[in-house]
This record gives structure tokens, sequence and C-alpha cells, in this order.
């Protein structure tokens, strides 16, 4: 989350996509990732 933060993400924006992303079996690299995708649509 920090670091869609530091690229200028919203805290709430990125918490409500993370909510949908399963962190326990995604690596950093690839939820930083999916949450870019997710907060770019």
């Amino acid at each position: 989350m920090a670091a869609l933060q530091v690229l200028g993400y919203n805290k709430k924006e990125i918490e409500k996509v993370f909510t949908n992303l399963d962190k326990n079996e995604l690596s950093t690299e690839e939820l930083i990732k999916k949450g870019l995708n997710l907060l770019g649509k």
C-alpha cells in the first residue's frame, strides 16, 4: 500500500482495491502490479 501511496494514490482508493485481492497468495510485486491495474481502470 505504501508503494502505491508514494505514486500518488489515495489511501482510501488503495484500501478499496485491496479488499478484492488475496494478499496471502501474492508477492509484493504482484500486489503492486494488480493494484496499479485496478486503480487505473
